[in-house]
């Protein structure tokens, strides 16, 4: 596929991307926000200014073309495109930290349940599991998590004809969450009229990590455009869970 040129007065033919008017022309530390764009070319950019005004829109596609005029966004070299980035990058302090399974737990609305229930658990099913719902309510967690509660745990196990795994958690749709009897953690997403699984190669601890980011990503997506910076800082917090979510959920976003 031939890439697009522009001819720069200072850098002759070069490749392209696309910033907004401020950040060609008001200086330096202005923030370098990038969306990623579909073709070769650079991503596009807008500085912290930019950024923040689309916070406070309500984001309608009406709002979108008001705030791309506000942004003006201007077409440089990638020879100049570089140097704007070099001369603007600020970090970017997006909140997908990886939270210990203790601060989680203590952040989960609790409930007044008789531990009794635990022995209806298979003996397999992972012993933090057990301890944590007999005294927490159903909640929803993301929205692809919704950890049961003691009664519905049973109420949706107990009668299945699949034995050999259990469900803990389901998703605002028809998809949910198992362990297998090595307590690995399974998904069942609903594509149809049937459901997909995926083994997910990970603990109920790090499930428990992976839903509390992925919380923080729907908090964020509410308000901020989706930036390569995020995809970054997200990335990396699979990556410190398990590396496997990484490969996961690399386009989730």
């Amino acid at each position: 596929m031939n890439m697009k040129l522009i001819d720069c007065t200072n850098h002759n033919l070069q490749t392209f991307g696309v910033v907004c008017g401020h950040l060609k022309t008001n200086g330096k530390n202005l923030g370098f926000n990038e969306e990623e764009v579909e073709d070769q070319r650079k991503p596009d950019a807008w500085c912290n200014d930019c950024h923040e005004r689309w916070q406070f829109m309500n984001q309608s596609e009406i709002e979108r073309e008001q705030w791309e005029e506000i942004c003006d966004f201007k077409v440089v070299c990638g020879v100049c495109y570089e140097k704007i980035k070099e001369e603007n990058q600020t970090v970017n302090n997006f909140d997908v930290e990886v939270l210990p399974v203790e601060k989680i737990e203590n952040q989960l609305s609790r409930q007044e349940y008789s531990t009794m229930a635990a022995e209806y658990f298979p003996v397999w099913v992972p012993d933090l599991y057990v301890e944590m719902i007999s005294t927490l309510d159903t909640q929803v967690i993301s929205i692809e998590s919704k950890l049961l509660n003691v009664e519905e745990a049973l109420k949706i196990n107990l009668y299945r004809e699949k034995t050999d795994e259990w469900i803990f958690a389901t998703s605002t749709g028809e998809d949910y969450w198992t362990f297998d009897r090595e307590q690995n953690i399974i998904y069942y997403e609903r594509l149809g009229d049937v459901f997909v699984t995926k083994k997910m190669n990970i603990h109920f601890d790090q499930w428990l990590q992976l839903c509390f980011v992925l919380q923080k990503l729907d908090r964020i997506q509410e308000k901020y455009l989706v930036t390569i910076a995020l995809q970054k800082a997200l990335q990396q917090s699979f990556s410190i869970i398990n590396p496997v979510l990484a490969d996961h959920f690399k386009n989730i976003i």
